[in-house]
């Protein structure tokens, strides 16, 4: 047997048992595009759910790389450098100080953010998870600070709190413009905001400049921090978000490697089906396998028959069951999955519970590959069993 025979005789005998036994090509076709269908939007889901964990921790202060400028280092021609660069959509700017809180007779610590109310408010989601009042505005003593300090402190929208820098004790007194509550505690009860330009130079001076770039939808991350690493001066580089948050990037890799194993197990199941579905069909064709056997043809060449008979039908449905998962899974994109009643308490979805599923490259030839294999392990087993018992004798079969 050549190639030149399976390709001239064999091949075309394939297509023509594909075409005549309807009811086997419908129902296996359908077991195979149902399966695929669904690792695709499955494998969709998860990206999207890595996605938005990305999106959410990422928006509320870090972004998407991350730099902290020692003092003398020029942190506004660095923030300057990095805004030139196509790959940043936002460079903010922000002065971080430990301070004491004051109001009244209540004192605590806190962490005071200096920054341009312009930009954070509409690149960082901590302006959307305001519960009480509005961001600070860019010319004014004001002061915007997490629910847990507001509570603290007994302060709300509206009083007066005297801020205390920790080095220099230097005083100055702000007004709470807005509380926010981002559900991470770490911000909600140790952290404030105030506009850059109520920071006097002394406060300025003994604080620590922070760098928090944003990078353009659409590109590499991986490329674009390089290029962003290329720009800032020798000695300093951005810290990537996998840095900054290494229990994220765990949880990522634990979904997927959970996604691969629910993945396999779907299409085992699926070709339990499958081979079920061969092993009848191959008995119902007994005699024209045996009509076959008696014209010549090797036991070889009748399992090399039915396999390339059953390979071609699951490449076919295969690739329908990649369209059928890929339209599934941008139609769930376009509307979204909303899962906020099962993260409400999740630091990683403080913005949005809202899942858009995205389709990958992986996301379309692991689903075919699982399913090929499963599907071509689960017919050619009958198949070859099957062969080693059809005879001549089996014409007489009904």
């Amino acid at each position: 047997m050549t190639f030149k025979s399976i390709i001239r005789t064999w091949l075309p005998l394939a297509f023509r048992f594909i075409i005549r036994h309807r009811r086997k090509t419908v129902a296996n076709s359908c077991f195979i595009i149902a399966g695929t269908a669904i690792l695709v939007l499955l494998h969709g889901i998860t990206v999207g759910i890595n996605d938005a964990m990305i999106l959410n921790t990422t928006s509320i202060h870090y972004g998407h790389a991350f730099m902290e400028v020692p003092p003398g280092a020029g942190p506004e021609k660095i923030a300057a450098d990095l805004s030139g660069s196509k790959t940043a959509e936002k460079v903010l700017l922000r002065y971080r100080f430990t301070s004491l809180l004051r109001k009244d007779a209540a004192i605590i610590p806190s962490v005071v953010y200096a920054v341009e109310p312009e930009k954070e408010s509409v690149t960082t989601a901590v302006a959307g998870r305001i519960i009480d009042g509005r961001y600070p505005s860019g010319s004014a003593k004001e002061i915007l600070m997490g629910a847990g300090t507001a509570e603290r402190l007994n302060a709300k929208t509206g009083d007066t709190v005297t801020i205390i820098e920790g080095r220099s004790g230097t005083a100055g007194d702000f007004i709470v413009s807005g509380i926010f509550r981002t559900r991470i505690e770490r911000l909600d009860e140790g952290v404030s905001y105030i506009p850059e330009q109520a920071l006097d130079h002394g406060m300025k001076i003994n604080s620590t400049a922070e760098l928090s770039v944003f990078i353009t939808p659409g590109t590499d991350i991986s490329a674009a921090e390089r290029e962003l690493d290329r720009t800032v001066p020798p000695g300093l580089s951005l810290k990537t978000w996998e840095q900054l948050m290494p229990d994220l990037v765990q949880l990522i890799r634990m979904n997927g490697v959970s996604t691969k194993i629910i993945m396999t197990l779907v299409f085992v199941l699926v070709g339990f089906g499958i081979g079920n579905n061969f092993i009848m069909t191959i008995v119902e064709r007994f005699r024209e396998l045996g009509i076959l056997r008696a014209m010549g043809a090797t036991p070889g060449e009748l399992i090399l028959l039915v396999f390339l008979e059953n390979f071609l039908l699951c490449l076919l449905a295969t690739f329908a069951g990649l369209a059928a998962g890929w339209l599934l899974s941008a139609a769930a994109a376009y509307h979204g999955i909303d899962l906020g009643a099962f993260t409400s308490h999740n630091q990683y979805f403080v913005v949005s519970g809202v899942v858009h599923p995205r389709v990958t490259l992986s996301g379309l030839y692991m689903p075919a590959l699982i399913a090929i294999v499963i599907s071509a392990v689960s017919s050619y087993i009958p198949t070859r069993i099957a062969a080693g018992k059809i005879t001549v004798e089996t014409l007489r079969f009904e």
